[in-house]
């Protein structure tokens, strides 16, 4: 089955899953997302990154679907009155949320003080913003904005933190995390020269292509995301037209 001609759109994507995780329950949806994405063909390490969940276990899930159907979906090591999907119904839906440079400001509604959580602080914003989540007073596509993270790592964190109670259970553990910070000046150079390079080639400059080609010589492992970010920082994106037309005009004047 080939669904690349297909257009998808992100904002009808937010509020089905939203509806969906309402009645099945967001461990059961996001399970369900990865399953169908591993049937079309999707890489496991990019369906582990998009839907917040580690490879091993992302393999263990489709194993079991495989072998065991439908009810594989749901989570067994509960009992089945905690595998019963639990109704978010928003008891102050005047509460909303935004990211204001350093802050995350929580509006409380009238007659409240917002409140400011600091975005640098990941464990307190996380917290607070999924504990009003999981109460009902904010959407999981607002709290995913304010968080900046996907709508389905948005759901798992959720889920985590209610089931297990425990704050350090919503500290960041994907693989992508904790190499950010390995993004040296050998990887930023050969992010450039890879930029530079494939610009005046007329070839792609999309993150992936350009990430592959970063692990490839430097030996490191970096995400897509970890990329778009130096591209931003460094301004490449703005080089593609530039860059061709400058060593078109070096070319003529030699």
């Amino acid at each position: 089955m080939d669904c690349r001609m297909i257009e998808l759109s992100p904002e009808k994507s937010h509020v089905r899953i939203d509806k969906a995780s309402r009645i099945l329950g967001a461990h059961v949806v996001n399970r369900i997302v990865a399953f169908v994405l591993y049937l079309l063909g999707a890489k496991l390490k990019t369906v582990a990154e998009l839907v917040g969940m580690p490879v091993d276990s992302l393999k263990t899930v489709i194993a079991i679907v495989s072998r065991d159907g439908v009810p594989a979906f749901s989570d067994r090591r509960r009992s089945d009155a905690q595998r019963t999907p639990k109704v978010l119904i928003a008891v102050n839906p005047q509460v909303t949320v935004r990211r204001m440079e350093k802050w995350c400001i929580v509006d409380l509604g009238v007659g409240m003080s917002p409140m400011r959580l600091p975005i640098s602080d990941h464990i307190q914003s996380r917290t607070v913003l999924l504990s009003m989540l999981n109460a009902g007073w904010l959407t999981t596509h607002e709290t995913a904005l304010a968080l900046d993270i996907t709508t389905p790592y948005c759901h798992y964190l959720a889920e985590k933190l209610e089931n297990e109670g425990a704050v350090m259970s919503i500290v960041d553990k994907r693989q992508g995390q904790a190499v950010d910070y390995r993004f040296g000046t050998a990887e930023k150079a050969e992010l450039i020269l890879q930029y530079a390079a494939r610009a005046v080639s007329g070839l792609s400059t999309s993150s992936v292509k350009l990430t592959e080609a970063v692990c490839a010589h430097c030996k490191v492992h970096v995400s897509p995301r970890t990329v778009r970010l130096h591209i931003n920082k460094l301004g490449l994106s703005k080089l593609d037209k530039s860059l061709l037309a400058l060593v078109n005009t070096l070319k003529k004047n030699c």
